[in-house]
């Protein structure tokens, strides 16, 4: 793997909501296709990755994203590779 140049120096720490805007729009159009976030792959559709619905029956509450939406994990993962 190449190295990025300049990727080892340090970088001003920011909150994240100075530099994205939360989502805010909810499943009310009944979108059945279900997203995760993979720490190894990135987004992915969930059932393929899981090879399973683990999504639940009512998706009203899941979040709507769009093509070029920033997404994250909020909770602590390993990191995907050794040397991140």
């Amino acid at each position: 793997m190449r190295e990025i140049v300049g990727l080892r120096e340090r970088w001003p720490k920011l909150r994240l909501d100075t530099v994205a805007e939360r989502i805010t729009q909810r499943n009310d159009d009944g979108l059945e296709r279900v997203v995760t976030v993979s720490a190894e792959f990135g987004l992915v559709d969930q059932e393929r990755f899981f090879t399973k619905r683990v999504a639940s029956k009512d998706l009203s509450g899941y979040w709507v994203v769009e093509p070029g939406d920033f997404v994250y994990n909020k909770s602590w993962i390993s990191p995907a590779f050794d040397d991140a």
